[in-house]
């Protein structure tokens, strides 16, 4: 039994090692790109949410900070919703917002059993990656472009690996040991970079 729990633990060290390091290396990718790109504003805030992001990943894998964890998470959401804010030209539809927090609000009342302990962040994450979804989405129903719709995918999958690591019962709002929601919150995050610089 003592085995098995010493390999689930290594298991995890590894998987956080192995998103911190991809992490690390997305920040460093866009860096390099970023200056000589014309969306610089939007990659600049970006990278600011990618390194929030790694701060918090590096202070959760040395201590287990929760609440300094959910703190970096939120200021990154709003980093990567600000950047994608400034690619639209303002708002344009009030119908998307209405049907995104309509379905914020139903998808958090289904999965309340399974968070109860865990209301308010699991509500202030859910209500900024909607954010983020928004304004992606605002950017692809104004621009009809493919790195627009490329930034929508990528903020629909950080949504849905959120959410599927809500259900969770040991109290891990924002990670998974699993493998599946680790590649797929790391392919969101490729996503989102690779919206801004193609």
């Amino acid at each position: 039994m003592s085995r098995q729990s010493h390999s689930l633990s290594s298991d995890s060290g590894k998987s956080k090692s192995a998103q911190w390091a991809l992490t690390l290396m997305l920040g460093l990718f866009v860096l390099l790109v970023a200056p000589l790109h014309p969306y610089y504003p939007a990659i600049f805030l970006l990278t600011l949410g990618l390194a929030t992001q790694l701060l918090g990943d590096f202070l959760l894998v040395i201590r287990g900070y929760g609440r300094i964890r959910f703190i970096t998470y939120s200021v990154a959401s709003l980093f990567y919703s600000s950047a994608y804010w400034i690619q639209t030209n303002g708002i344009s539809n009030w119908w998307l917002p209405i049907l995104l927090f309509a379905s914020g609000i139903v998808m958090l009342l289904l999965i309340l059993p399974q968070v109860e302990s865990r209301v308010f962040p699991t509500s202030v994450i859910g209500v900024l990656l909607l954010g983020l979804l928004w304004a992606t989405g605002e950017w692809w129903i104004q621009q009809h472009s493919a790195n627009a719709f490329l930034a929508l995918l990528g903020a629909g999958g950080l949504l849905t690996t959120s959410l599927f690591i809500a259900f969770r019962k040991d109290g891990c709002v924002f990670y998974s040991d699993c493998r599946s929601c680790l590649i797929g919150y790391i392919v969101s995050q490729a996503l989102l970079v690779v919206s801004l610089l193609i």
